[in-house]
């Protein structure tokens, strides 16, 4: 439960070896224009090449990737 609760505050999640042991992997969820999650956006790579001090910055580009593509959804649905 304290997992969920960081990644639902952070508003992505980060797994280091799940269920590979040698890749990272960084997620957060698309949203539509009434805030329901509809698809997700991710990125993965070997973890030998992803520090950990380097994840939140990745994950920055992962939340705004997740927003422009929600954004862009709602502009062509609505």
């Amino acid at each position: 439960m304290e997992r969920l609760g960081r990644i639902r505050r952070l508003g992505y999640s980060v797994t280091r070896g799940e269920p590979d042991p040698d890749v990272v992997s960084i997620a957060a969820p698309i949203r539509d224009g009434n805030g329901h999650v509809v698809a997700a956006v991710s990125v993965a790579a070997f973890a030998s090449r992803v520090y950990p001090e380097a994840e939140a910055g990745i994950a920055q580009k992962v939340l705004d990737t997740a927003r422009e593509i929600g954004d862009r959804m709602t502009v062509v649905a609505g």
